[in-house]
């Protein structure tokens, strides 16, 4: 039996927070170069679209041809200002969206596949660490990764 049995309950969790602190420790380098990252390309965004629709001209231009392209509209959503901010928000949303799950995906990965292929998590579920707590393990440090994204 792999997971620790208390006054006859079966506690499928024991150890989880073992794990997060274990996993966070793994990923002390790869989460914070991962946010640090999609942080700074949020934070850059805003002075490249000053500099190619730096004129309320071109950002008028701009929305006439969000409005005009089907395609892109879709794949991007629509535009709802022309200001600098509303900009920033439509150009980034989708790609900082899509490169938040990517640390996402090998976070949980590393932590759940990766152990069972090295055989770690063999060693890790003979002590007292419940059945469910390494796959929970790995989907709290993502969403607190993703938290604090």
């Amino acid at each position: 039996m792999n997971a620790a049995v208390r006054g006859g309950r079966h506690r499928s969790f024991a150890g989880t927070g073992t794990l997060v602190r274990f996993a966070l420790r793994r990923d002390r380098v790869m989460l914070p170069v991962w946010l640090a990252v999609i942080a700074l390309m949020v934070l850059s965004m805003p002075g490249a679209l000053d500099g190619v629709y730096g004129t309320p001209a071109a950002r008028a231009t701009l929305m006439h041809q969000m409005t005009a392209n089907t395609s892109l509209r879709a794949m991007v959503g629509p535009v709802f200002a022309d200001s600098l901010g509303a900009l920033t928000a439509w150009r980034i949303g989708v790609y900082a969206s899509a490169l938040a799950a990517v640390p996402s995906l090998l976070v949980v990965v590393r932590h759940t596949r990766d152990e069972e292929e090295s055989g770690r998590q063999e060693m890790v579920s003979s002590g007292t660490v419940g059945r469910r707590a390494p796959l929970t393990a790995a989907l709290l440090t993502a969403a607190g990764a993703n938290a604090v994204l």
